[in-house]
C-alpha cells in the first residue's frame, strides 16, 4: 500500500507564506532580509526552486540569527527537496528538528521520508516515535501512527504492526474524526492478522470493509476483496461464496476496472444459478466490462446472450441499449438502430 502525503499542497503553500511572514518579521530591520524573502517567495510561486535556495542562503550568510529565529532553514529544505538536493535538505530539515521550533513536526515529517525513500526502516522508525510521541496533538502525527504501522509491516515484524494498531483502534487515536482514515487503518490491521497467519481474524476485518463500504468502493474494498479471494481459495463457483458475495466482490473488481476478477466471480453465480435472477445481471455485467476495456464485439456477444437467455428480465433493457451502442462502434449502423427501435418500444 502506498505512503500518505499527509499535509497536502495547498496546505504546504499557506505554511509556507506563513513562514515568509515570520521571518518577514524578523527581518524588519535589515531590508537585505526583506528584500532577499520578496525573492524567495516569487521564486517558489514560478517553482524556480534554484533561486529559492539562493535567496535564503543570502539572507542565512548575512545574519544566520534571523534565518533561523524567522524558520527559513525549514524553507530551505523544503525548496532543497523540491529541487532534489537530498543531502541540503536532510541537514535543513535536521537543523529545524534539534529545536523546539513550531515547525519541527513537520520537519521530522520530511526526515521520516527521506529515510523511507533511502530503505532505512530503522532510522524512519526513529523519526516516526519523536513526531508521534513528542508532538501527538501535530497534524503529522496522526499520519505518523498509520505510518509506524506500514513500517512494522515492511519490516515483517507483523506482531507489532498488530499491537500499533489495535492500541490506536482502541484509544481512538487513528484518524477519529475521517471515516475513509479509519478504513485504512483497518485495511491495515487485517493485512498484519493475514500476514501473522490469523486467517480468521483477517477474514472478519476484511469482510466488515467490505459490508460497510461507502457509496463508491475504495482502495480499501479492493484491498480485502483480494484478500478474501485469496483466503476463500479463489473467486470460481467452487469458493463456497454466496450470490450476494459473489457480486459484491465483482462490483469492487468492475469499478476499480479489474475485469478480470470481476469476471470470475459473475461467472460462477452463472454457473451455479443459470436461470436465477441475478444471473442475468450477471451476464449483462461482463459484457459491460468488455464495453469498457474497448472490446466491443466481444461485449456484444454478452448482451446479445442476455437478450436470448433472459429477455424479459430488468437487464435485457440495459443490453438493447448497450448493444446498440457497441454496433455503432463496430461499424454495425442498422443493427445498432434495430436495438435502439426496441428500446424504444420497449
Amino acid at each position: 500500500m502506498k505512503a500518505r502525503n499527509f499535509v497536502k499542497i495547498p496546505l504546504m503553500m499557506r505554511l509556507f507564506t506563513a513562514v515568509l511572514m515570520m521571518g518577514l518579521l524578523t527581518s524588519v530591520g535589515s531590508m537585505q532580509n526583506a528584500s532577499s524573502l520578496e525573492s524567495a517567495k516569487r521564486a517558489w510561486e514560478l517553482r524556480d526552486y534554484n533561486d529559492v535556495i539562493a535567496a535564503l542562503e543570502n539572507i542565512r550568510s548575512a545574519n544566520a540569527a534571523d534565518f533561523v529565529d524567522g524558520h527559513l532553514d525549514y524553507l530551505l529544505g523544503r525548496a532543497a527537496k523540491a529541487d532534489g538536493r537530498k543531502g541540503l535538505a536532510a541537514a535543513n530539515f535536521h537543523s529545524v528538528s534539534m529545536r523546539d521550533s513550531v515547525l519541527k513536526p513537520y520537519a521530522l515529517q520530511h526526515l521520516s521520508q527521506n529515510a523511507r525513500s533511502a530503505g532505512n526502516l530503522m532510522l524512519e522508525r526513529l523519526y516516526l516515535a519523536e513526531l508521534a510521541f513528542g508532538s501527538p496533538s501535530s497534524l503529522p502525527s496522526a499520519g505518523a501512527s498509520i505510518r509506524m504501522a506500514q513500517n512494522r509491516l515492511e519490516s515483517r515484524d507483523h506482531s507489532e504492526a498488530i499491537r500499533l494498531l489495535e492500541n490506536a483502534s482502541s484509544s481512538q487515536a487513528v484518524y477519529k474524526t475521517k471515516k475513509a482514515d479509519g478504513r485504512q487503518s483497518r485495511a491495515l490491521l487485517g493485512e498484519a492478522y493475514l500476514l501473522n497467519g490469523d486467517l480468521a481474524r483477517a477474514k472478519e476485518i476484511f469482510g466488515a470493509l467490505i459490508n460497510e463500504m461507502p457509496d463508491r468502493p475504495d482502495d480499501h474494498s479492493m484491498m480485502a476483496a483480494k484478500a478474501l479471494d485469496l483466503m476463500d481459495g479463489g473467486a470460481g463457483e467452487n469458493s463456497g461464496l454466496t450470490e450476494t458475495e459473489h457480486f459484491q466482490r465483482a462490483n469492487i473488481y468492475l469499478f476499480n476496472r479489474e475485469f478480470s476478477g470481476s469476471k470470475k466471480h459473475l461467472e460462477a453465480v452463472i454457473a451455479k444459478h443459470p436461470t436465477g435472477p441475478r444471473s442475468a445481471e450477471a451476464v449483462f455485467l461482463i459484457g459491460r466490462g468488455y464495453a469498457q476495456q474497448a472490446d466491443f464485439a466481444e461485449a456484444l456477444k454478452w448482451f446479445e446472450r442476455v437478450l436470448e437467455r433472459y429477455p424479459e428480465s430488468s437487464a435485457a433493457k440495459d443490453a438493447l441499449l448497450n448493444g446498440a451502442s457497441a454496433y455503432s462502434r463496430v461499424g454495425k449502423p442498422k443493427e445498432a438502430i434495430t436495438r435502439y427501435q426496441s428500446f424504444i418500444e420497449k
